[in-house]
């Protein structure tokens, strides 16, 4: 073995070592906040109803729309690139960078996703520039439709009658839209994220009119995905549950996650939020499946992200 190979494969164990570090943190975390909330090891297991009966079918189904989502997700970034101007990889290209490059998600800090996939996208002759900045707008709009999709749950606790409440939201959805068709609007959140991001502004794209809308839209139909995979998800261990609140509990979570940056990937941080949530419909249970759903995520995004990050680092193709 050459020395190349031999620091690859020390870089491989090391990623494997990582995410298997990050796993035992996800238990942690979760294990120490469901203990303050007053739960017990016997919930955990027995999740006290339904999941003694999981559904296998349901459970299948779930896993490949939330695998559809994340590769939805991940095209979407090569879509992006095509819209500021750069050149769109196509969808295995899409797919595999990304992915592989979401591996960085679970280390503190948002920079490390981001370099990343600057990394990854030059070794593949890709502007590092245009990459990251592809990947800034596409997540400035993930956050724009998780707030949309989270605002029936964040308004569930005035005092507005459900009617008013869902006239307000209406409004709310239609002055977003308004928003986000107009180019200055949407050309100021493209310089605030490009600032966070630490890009040059000079490389921030000039949205048309339709630019804010067509990818807000879109946005908040893969969130309507994801969402449904996690519904479909519950519903394989055996728990029947309102489709929208859960729909809109997971977004909410997913939102507050991405929100506080400390928290890699929002460990510990969105089962919480996710708990608490689901905590109406499912009680004593809502922890445990949080904690669940964390898991699958997890493995269902690792897993195939560790096997792409493995072929970037040999040069090879799917």
């Amino acid at each position: 073995m050459n020395h190349t190979a031999s620091s690859q494969s020390t870089r491989g164990m090391g990623g494997l070592g990582q995410r298997l570090l990050q796993l035992a943190l996800i238990l942690g975390i979760a294990g120490l906040v469901y203990k303050a909330l007053g739960g017990r090891i016997d919930d955990v297991i027995a999740l006290d109803r339904g999941l003694a009966d999981p559904h296998l079918g349901w459970l299948a189904l779930s896993s490949f729309l939330l695998l559809l989502a994340y590769a939805l997700a991940a095209r979407m970034w090569g879509w992006m690139m095509g819209e500021i101007g750069a050149t769109d990889p196509g969808a295995r290209l899409s797919i595999q960078i990304l992915m592989a490059a979401n591996l960085g998600r679970y280390v503190p800090g948002k920079i490390w996703q981001l370099a990343g996939l600057a990394v990854l996208a030059q070794r593949r002759g890709i502007p590092p520039l245009a990459a990251a900045g592809s990947s800034l707008v596409v997540q400035g709009f993930t956050l724009a439709a998780t707030l949309v999709w989270s605002l029936p749950i964040l308004l569930s606790g005035s005092s507005m009658e459900p009617g008013t409440r869902g006239l307000v939201m209406g409004g709310m959805l239609m002055a977003g839209v308004v928003l986000a068709s107009i180019p200055k609007v949407t050309h100021a959140g493209i310089r605030l994220l490009y600032h966070l991001g630490r890009q040059p502004m000079e490389t921030a794209p000039i949205p048309s009119w339709s630019f804010g809308t067509r990818w807000l839209l879109m946005n908040l139909l893969l969130w309507g995905v994801y969402g449904i995979a996690f519904l479909v998800f519950v519903r394989g261990l055996g728990f029947e549950v309102d489709a929208p609140q859960t729909l809109v509990a997971f977004t909410a979570s997913y939102l507050i996650g991405n929100l506080l940056v400390v928290a890699p990937a929002g460990i510990g941080i969105r089962e919480v939020a996710l708990a608490g949530f689901l905590l109406p419909q499912l009680e004593s249970a809502a922890m445990p499946v949080a904690i669940l759903a964390r898991l699958w995520m997890t493995l269902l995004e690792v897993g195939p992200a560790a096997a792409f990050a493995w072929l970037e680092l040999r040069g090879k193709t799917p």
